[in-house]
Parts: C-alpha cells; sequence; structure tokens
C-alpha cells in the first residue's frame, strides 16, 4: 500500500515538474516575440528584414506583426527610392518603426528636368545679380524631390571668392528659397527641417 502512494505521489510529483516546466518553456517562447508595426509609404516600396533566425520577411505597412526578438538586416526595395540598408534590433521596447523612403538619383534626375524651370526663375528673380557673377553647378533634387540644392561658382575666380550653396525648399506646391543669402556652408542648425545628411551632401560635393 504504501508502496503503491510513494509511486502514485513520484506520478504527481513527475508530472507536476513537467507541466511547470512546459508552462516556463510556453512563457519563455512567447516573451521572445514582440509586436512590431512598420510605418511606411507602401506606395514608393516596402521593406525585406533577414537574420539568423528567420526566413527573409516582408512586414507589411502599418500593420502589426509579431517578431522573434533579434537583430535583423532591414533593406529598402522599390522601382524609384534609394536602396539602403541597416541593423535593426527589434527588443522588448520595440513598439512602431517609422521608415522614410527617399528617390534614388536616377529619378530624383528625372524629376529635376520637370522642375528645372521654376527652379531657375526664382533664383533668378531673387538674387538678380547671379547670372552675372556666378554659374549655377551640382544642382540637383534631394530626399522625395521636395529639396532643391546647388553650388554658386564665381564666373571670375579670385583668391577672395567662395563657392556658395543654394537651397531651396518646395512647400504646398511652390518652391521657396531657404538660403538668403547663399553661403559657403549649410549647417544643421541654421535648416533644422532639412535632413542633415542632405545638407552634408551638398557642401561636399565637387
Amino acid at each position: 500500500m504504501n508502496s503503491d502512494k510513494l509511486r502514485r505521489a513520484v506520478v504527481i510529483a513527475t508530472a507536476s515538474v513537467v507541466v511547470l516546466l512546459l508552462v516556463s518553456w510556453l512563457w519563455s517562447y512567447a516573451l521572445s516575440f514582440q509586436s512590431v508595426t512598420f510605418e511606411y509609404d507602401d506606395s514608393l516600396g516596402y521593406i525585406e528584414l533577414t537574420s539568423d533566425v528567420t526566413e527573409p520577411l516582408y512586414p507589411p505597412a502599418g500593420e502589426e506583426v509579431r517578431l522573434k526578438k533579434a537583430t535583423y538586416h532591414m533593406q529598402t526595395i522599390g522601382d524609384n527610392i534609394e536602396s539602403s540598408s541597416e541593423d535593426i534590433t527589434i527588443d522588448s521596447t520595440s513598439d512602431t518603426l517609422g521608415i522614410e523612403f527617399t528617390y534614388n538619383r536616377t529619378y530624383l534626375d528625372s524629376l529635376y528636368a520637370d522642375e528645372k524651370d521654376a527652379i531657375l526663375a526664382l533664383i533668378s528673380t531673387t538674387y538678380p545679380q547671379i547670372e552675372s557673377r556666378y554659374t549655377i553647378t551640382r544642382a540637383a533634387l534631394y530626399g522625395k524631390g521636395e529639396i532643391f540644392g546647388a553650388q554658386l561658382v564665381a564666373t571670375t575666380p579670385s583668391d577672395h571668392s567662395d563657392t556658395l550653396r543654394i537651397l531651396l525648399q518646395k512647400q504646398s506646391d511652390e518652391w521657396r528659397v531657404l538660403s538668403n543669402p547663399p553661403t559657403p556652408i549649410l549647417s544643421a542648425p541654421e535648416y533644422p527641417q532639412i535632413d542633415p545628411q542632405i545638407l552634408r551632401t551638398i557642401n561636399q560635393a565637387r
């Protein structure tokens, strides 16, 4: 009788341990995932996530997805957007991740062809002496085509002549001059609304 009770006690204890281990494993497994929402403009492209813990993933824009907590390699993909990649870490603090697409140079150049006349006319009106004193070089659009940057090179260079940078932004379908007057360097504190990387590109263009 005592032997039967002992066996029963052992079975119950073993079963309890198994149940506790199973619950612990399930809880740990559930905690190894995180709900994340990726916000991006899916009319322009999409994102791909790759990692060592899963097959390539293509999370839809604006929808919550559950991902294994890990470091993922994220790449932006689309016909007219810049292909960029970065590593992102999904952990318990991850919630909503905003992804900003930018147009690639080929597409931006095609947009500039349509905007060129309006931009140059505004520059000429704002700075009447530019045509006689400077040559506009490295003219290009940036971002999503709403930023214009260029260099002004003195027509008759001297030791005291600086190459100037000019900056325009399109707001409500109208181009506006931001750099008034043009300066040798476009600084981020001066233009906090502009992506600093865009300013660096305009400053460094040769």
